[in-house]
């Protein structure tokens, strides 16, 4: 048994499977019989009726995440800039050396 073995049952083979062939891998751990393509076609419809799947908002709103993301980088970047760490750090070493006199 090696570590890729550890957690995964039949279906999650199988399932393991369709997603390395979907990223243009070679399965591993895997041995196809016939009952792999009903399998996976159960596991796929237990997916998509699964609702914990289903976006919260708009699939709009949901595709631009990296925009909105980005954005959220640049107002931490303006809100915490680096001007703001030096004046601190003189600060800080100013402090320190008055303590220390």
């Amino acid at each position: 048994m090696s570590g890729e073995d550890i957690g995964f049952t039949s279906k999650g083979k199988v399932f393991l499977a369709h997603v390395q062939r979907a990223h243009g891998q070679t399965p591993s751990a895997y041995e196809h019989d016939e009952k792999s393509a009903p399998l996976l076609a159960a596991i796929l419809a237990a997916i998509e009726e699964d609702q914990r799947f289903v976006p919260d908002r708009s699939i709009d709103d949901v595709r631009t995440l990296p925009a909105r993301l980005q954005d959220y980088r640049v107002a931490q970047q303006q809100r915490f800039s680096k001007g703001w760490f030096v004046v601190g750090g003189l600060a800080a070493a100013a402090a320190t050396f008055a303590l220390m006199r």
